[in-house]
């Protein structure tokens, strides 16, 4: 199937998804299942101050 957009085509299939997309959304799937386990953000400069450290 073909969507047109002003800028691009795009085409959508019943492409396999990869390896690498098959992990993120299992750890996406984690993450919403046990929140509670991960570090969530309000402020943009407490992200960066973490991942900087």
């Amino acid at each position: 199937m073909k969507v047109k957009t002003k800028s691009n085509n795009i085409n959508i299939g019943e492409e396999k998804p990869n390896k690498k997309l098959i992990k993120a959304l299992k750890e996406a799937n984690k993450i919403k299942k046990n929140p509670e386990k991960y570090k969530g953000y309000y402020d943009i400069d407490e992200l960066f101050n973490d991942i900087l450290k």
